[in-house]
């Protein structure tokens, strides 16, 4: 994004590497970066807006549907502005989240991983949270009831939907006994292809 001015004792503004983006952002979530609680600061880069061009911002409230087929959704609880990509595709609904980092979270009822599963029972959990966040587990759990409920059904299994963690898990041995039951392993839809520029020539870097 850049910025308009210099920050942290720099001598220049800092140069913006893609100058033309425009930044969609929950109007929660700026709002939280210009006041931070004392129980969220922690979780906040300190000055992280400083000097950032606000005309490069949008502020959303909310749902937003940005084009067919693709939405933005309000998933607070990881952060007040937290929010989740919604993308329709040949395989259904998928939402990629930052609420967890992997299936088992959002179905810890099918889990092997040892103890979620009893967790989930005694608690009468029906998801369970990624636990980085101290102030909104309340908000963070209902948002993720959000996404499942948005999800279709996975065609490799259909008892997992397609809720696809950010930074998915992965099963490293090293890391045993806690592997996910079940992965994802990414999404990959479509091409990305430059934009044409106004002579008809494309421009590198354009999307």
């Amino acid at each position: 994004m850049g910025t308009d001015r210099p920050v942290n004792g720099e001598r220049e503004s800092r140069p913006a590497f893609f100058p033309n983006a425009k930044f969609l952002f929950q109007r929660a979530e700026v709002d939280t970066f210009r006041s931070v609680h004392p129980m969220q600061w922690a979780w906040y880069v300190p000055g992280g807006m400083d000097g950032v061009p606000e005309e490069n911002l949008v502020l959303l409230e909310g749902d937003v549907e940005l084009g067919k087929g693709i939405a933005i959704v309000s998933t607070p609880g990881h952060t007040d502005g937290n929010h989740s990509l919604v993308v329709n595709t040949p395989d259904g609904v998928w939402v990629t989240s930052e609420n967890g980092v992997c299936a088992d979270n959002w179905h810890p009822r099918q889990s092997r991983i040892p103890g979620l599963r009893k967790y989930a029972e005694f608690w009468n959990r029906e998801v369970v949270l990624n636990s980085n966040t101290l102030e909104d587990t309340i908000d963070q759990y209902d948002s993720m009831i959000k996404e499942k409920s948005l999800a279709d059904p996975n065609p490799r299994d259909r008892r997992w939907k397609n809720v696809f963690p950010s930074s998915e898990m992965p099963r490293w041995r090293r890391q045993w006994p806690v592997l996910p039951t079940f992965t994802y392993g990414g999404m990959n839809y479509g091409t990305v292809q430059p934009a044409a520029g106004r002579n008809g020539a494309s421009r590198n870097g354009a999307l």
